[in-house]
């Protein structure tokens, strides 16, 4: 299917997607939808849905791209048949500069020949001295002309060339331009794509919205009570407060209240989000015994350790698990890699610290 189908099949299925009443979506590129608490406090949902408007803003973009495209691709034509009709035209200019420089050529060898003799055969051929001299100037003109003719033409050969050289510039910048454009086509697509997938899901199924707000409400809480429940069993000493930074990555997403990155409205967030490629090793904060490993709703794939005194972290979204359940476990030590499982929209680490069950701020541990 060629792009115009494409992007046809895409905007087709967005103007399809898209209620009157539309709730607000947003996705970020890198954040992740972490499970959020009992406690979380929705707030009124805007009038503008993110999601409707990322996909005007990629309609609108691909417009004018597609715009951009087709100028660029006439201003080449135009280039090009430029490029033509000065190539002939020069070639024409050299053919012309050759026939003149041959002839001059010949004139000069003629003389050249005569050498010396060339005055006397002058006063031979003439009726009289001066009608000698005048034949002596009429020469002289000739080759002078010969010179002007060759030098002008060298002239324009230069001048043509030079004027060449800028259109080939000229369509080299286009060409490249449209290589740009092309690219950026593409890209707008293939984000078009995923976000009327998007559009299409979340607001044409407002059910599955409600019922991933009530599943995510009841992952929070049974998750406090299951921690609660396990860590009971574990040593009453906690281990030292601080913490090491389990993953090398960036803080996408800081602990509380934020505006939902899928949902568009306002909630707990119950952890910290550090951006990873997919696949970096993920390290245990501290040392501890693996309470849980497994899959947990809208964590996906996600461990817990507890390590002592009530108090426990939790890794989640991650692709792979390297723990089992009752293992312990020392600081720094490779327990999990980083994915996207769960509620997720890109590949990171969803990092928890909850203190008898309660998410705390995971920057008062981290050191």
């Amino acid at each position: 299917m060629d792009s115009k189908k494409v992007w046809l099949a895409i905007f087709a299925t967005w103007m399809m997607s898209i209620p009157a009443n539309a709730a607000p979506l947003s996705v970020p590129s890198s954040q992740s939808v972490s499970v959020p608490s009992s406690e979380s406090t929705p707030q009124a949902i805007t009038k503008e849905n993110p999601a409707q408007a990322k996909m005007n803003a990629l309609a609108q973009d691909y417009l004018l791209t597609t715009n951009a495209l087709a100028v660029s691709r006439t201003q080449l034509l135009v280039a090009q048949q430029d490029l033509l009709d000065l190539s002939q035209e020069l070639v024409k200019l050299q053919v012309e500069y050759a026939v003149q420089q041959k002839a001059t050529v010949t004139r000069l060898r003629l003389l050249h020949r005569q050498g010396a003799q060339q005055w006397w055969s002058l006063l031979l051929a003439s009726r009289d001295f001066n009608a000698m001299l005048d034949r002596r100037y009429q020469l002289g003109q000739v080759f002078g002309q010969d010179r002007q003719i060759l030098a002008k033409l060298q002239t324009q050969r230069q001048a043509l060339d030079q004027k060449r050289l800028a259109v080939e510039a000229q369509k080299n910048d286009i060409a490249l331009l449209i290589e740009q454009l092309s690219a950026k086509q593409a890209n707008i697509e293939k984000q078009a794509s995923s976000q009327a997938d998007l559009v299409y899901r979340l607001n044409t199924l407002p059910q599955a919205y409600e019922s991933a707000q009530q599943r995510l409400a009841s992952d929070s809480g049974q998750l406090s009570e299951m921690i609660r429940a396990l860590s009971t069993n574990q040593a009453k000493n906690p281990s030292p407060l601080k913490m090491a930074i389990p993953v090398l990555g960036a803080l996408t997403s800081g602990f509380g209240f934020r505006i939902h990155p899928i949902f568009g409205i306002q909630k707990m967030h119950t952890g910290i989000d550090l951006a990873a490629s997919p696949g970096t090793p993920i390290t245990a904060a501290s040392d501890g015994t693996v309470i849980f490993a497994g899959w947990y709703g809208g964590y996906g794939r996600c461990a817990i350790l507890a390590h002592g005194g009530n108090l426990a972290t939790l890794y989640g979204h991650t692709s792979q698990l390297m723990v089992t359940i009752g293992q312990q476990v020392k600081r720094g030590q490779i327990i999990a890699a980083v994915g996207s499982t769960g509620f997720s929209t890109g590949p990171h680490l969803h990092f928890e610290v909850r203190i008898n069950g309660t998410p705390t701020n995971p920057m008062d541990f981290l050191h």
